[in-house]
């Protein structure tokens, strides 16, 4: 018997025929097998739970979700993560309603049970699509906006010492969460004392030691720290002590060069080239870009040639820095001057640098050379608009080399590969060499008839 479809007017009937206990004890039911219904439920009937000063509910919700989240399996899974941050989102509905009514320890009771779960659940399962970091910096997100509350004195200290236990026990250590909470701390201490404990707790943390990824963000916090108890002095003063660290560096390289304090700024950028080249040629191009543009700030056409001239040669933006050296070389000292840099590409064996140069300078004679004398097809692809119309007999060689290589036992043979096969032989074609590809056509016909995509692929191009 086919199942009746139920309208929306017979459940409308049905609703008003219902008794309140008949319906009280449906939602009772319900809440009890149905963790969708529960936080459906919650979501939407929060203002009657909210009404209470206590986050408790909210709480044992946040505590039993984790653990219905895992309870099947172990772990979590990609099912399970969805529908945990979807009841979740509904408790931080609730947490943001409780900041709105000045009930700010339940806010941030709830808050702290989220991340003292969050944190567990986030370093012992696949997060592969953000749930769980997104439950953890909602959480965060919903601390910061505390600390931009008026708080009451008791709500202060609660929110003080609580971030004081979780950086003491290392809760959120490998994270970035654990300098959040000493950003928290800085906004939210009062007094010298407590200064003096935040201070502490900064200077014992083992992030501080060199090389440690958070280190950068403490230091920060230290910096942030003094400058609300201590001042600009002593804020200088500590940056100026730590110019290893890059921001301080940067910092006052920047501050060198608005006062045109060249040498200063010139001084500064080139300690940080020492410090970095050694094990961290990226870094040291970053202190070699602030030589060029204090450099540049100053005017100096001199200073501007020499430090272009080396990150153009570190290869991190060529077209950029031959730009700025064309720009600043005297006009009728730029051709010994571009030779002068291809030598030095060519001794230094910067293939792709003296290449490009050829290409600017329209050296074509000395661009085959180099390509030719490669032989790579790479090559032979890149500078074919270049090449071409002059070297068309070389390259209708290459190509044709490269068709047979194509077809070798160890390469891929598949219709991706004719499809290559066929591209080379439209090529050959074009550059004037009909005759030559219908030769090998005719030849691939011969020796590869058994191959019916190939087959297929030289009748497409007409061969």
């Amino acid at each position: 018997m086919a199942k009746k479809n139920i309208n929306k007017t017979d459940l409308e009937k049905v609703l008003e025929q219902l008794t309140e206990q008949e319906l009280r004890a449906f939602v009772r039911k319900q809440l009890v097998g149905n963790s969708d219904f529960k936080a459906a439920f919650t979501k939407n009937f929060q203002k009657y739970f909210i009404k209470k000063v206590s986050a408790d509910t909210y709480i044992s919700q946040v505590i039993d979700a984790f653990m219905d989240a895992d309870e099947d399996y172990g772990y979590i899974t990609f099912k399970g993560t969805a529908h945990l941050a979807s009841e979740i989102y509904g408790v931080m509905e609730a947490a943001q309603e409780f900041r709105r009514n000045k009930q700010y320890e339940a806010d941030m009771e709830i808050c702290f049970t989220i991340l003292e779960n969050g944190i567990e659940t986030v370093n012992n399962n696949d997060d592969s699509y953000g749930y769980l970091g997104n439950i953890m910096e909602s959480a965060f997100k919903e601390l910061y906006a505390l600390t931009k509350c008026s708080l009451d004195e008791d709500s202060r200290l609660c929110f003080f010492e609580y971030c004081c236990k979780y950086v003491e026990d290392s809760t959120f250590d490998g994270w970035d969460w654990h300098c959040k909470l000493y950003d928290y701390l800085v906004d939210l201490s009062k007094d010298e004392e407590e200064y003096e404990q935040v201070m502490k707790m900064l200077d014992k943390d083992k992030n501080l030691k060199e090389g440690r990824f958070l280190r950068s963000s403490l230091m920060q916090a230290k910096r942030n720290l003094l400058r609300k108890w201590k001042g600009k002095n002593a804020v200088r003063e500590f940056e100026n002590s730590n110019l290893n660290l890059k921001e301080f560096r940067e910092k006052a390289i920047r501050e060198a060069t608005e006062k045109r304090d060249f040498q200063q700024a010139y001084h500064l950028a080139q300690g940080g080239v020492e410090q970095e080249k050694s094990y961290n040629s990226r870094q040291a191009d970053f202190w070699r870009e602030w030589l060029l543009k204090v450099a540049m700030a100053e005017n100096s056409k001199e200073q501007i040639v020499k430090y272009a001239t080396v990150l153009f040669f570190c290869k991190s933006d060529f077209e950029k820095y031959f730009g700025i050296l064309k720009e600043n070389v005297q006009a009728e000292e730029w051709s010994s001057f571009v030779v002068n840099l291809a030598e030095q590409a060519e001794k230094e064996e910067e293939g792709e640098l003296y290449a490009f140069l050829c290409v600017q300078e329209g050296w074509t004679e000395k661009l085959f050379a180099y390509v030719k004398n490669g032989n790579h097809i790479r090559d032979f692809v890149k500078y074919e608009p270049q090449l071409r119309d002059i070297y068309a007999d070389a390259y209708i060689e290459r190509y044709i080399q490269h068709v047979y290589w194509l077809l070798e036992p160890t390469c891929n043979r598949n219709r991706v590969t004719y499809q290559e096969v066929c591209g080379l032989l439209k090529k050959v074609k074009e550059f004037g060499g009909t005759e030559q590809a219908q030769e090998v056509a005719a030849d691939l016909r011969a020796n590869y008839k058994r191959y019916r995509a190939l087959m297929e692929e030289l009748e497409k191009i007409g061969l």
